[in-house]
């Protein structure tokens, strides 16, 4: 891999090596010594529940909860509400994100049963107008999303959905090449995140 500078949207990062939002470990601590150790382009939070953060829930805040030198900044939000997203990345907008994150790959059941995470591949044309009013929601802030090969081996939906998704005026797509049904096993598919 070729470290370099990265420009996603708007923002413009020193290099292309991003602290990916890993749930359970990318807390404010954790991304202050990640980035104490160099070379970390931008940091991305844990991933957060628009109902959290529009609540203000305490956990939700902990996630959410920066400080200078956290900079450059991404929010992960997750969910299927587009209303509720929508509010939630406004108010990340309004708290200092420099990047938004939509979660489309998420395999956890928690997240997957209320049709959040890697599910939102499973309806893509509602997926792709939340994504739409998202990107309305928030016109001058970049916008991401990060999914997985699709469902299963017979979903193999990726490739579709990204060309859609640049249609929408996202700014960047991160795909881990495993499906769903794989969650974290096995090799990832490099094919699949070249297609």
């Amino acid at each position: 891999m070729t470290v370099r500078p990265l420009i996603i949207g708007k923002v413009h990062l020193a290099t292309n090596l991003l602290l990916a939002p890993i749930a359970g470990y990318c807390d404010l601590a954790f991304r202050l010594v990640a980035r104490s150790c160099g070379g970390v382009g931008m940091a991305c939070t844990d991933l957060l529940c628009p109902e959290g953060v529009l609540r203000e829930n305490k956990r939700s805040m902990e996630l959410a909860a920066t400080k200078k030198g956290d900079s450059p900044l991404c929010m992960q939000l997750y969910g299927s509400d587009t209303d509720r997203l929508c509010e939630a990345a406004r108010w990340a907008e309004a708290r200092g994100a420099d990047v938004i994150d939509i979660n489309m790959g998420c395999p956890v059941d928690k997240i997957t049963k209320r049709d959040g995470g890697s599910a939102l591949l499973c309806n893509p044309d509602r997926t792709l107008n939340m994504v739409g009013r998202i990107r309305s929601a928030i016109p001058n802030t970049p916008l991401t999303a990060k999914l997985r090969l699709g469902w299963n081996d017979e979903s193999i939906v990726a490739p579709m959905i990204a060309a859609r998704l640049e249609n929408t005026g996202v700014d960047m797509i991160t795909i881990h090449g495993r499906t769903t049904e794989m969650r974290f096993s096995g090799e990832a598919r490099l094919d699949g995140i070249a297609a």
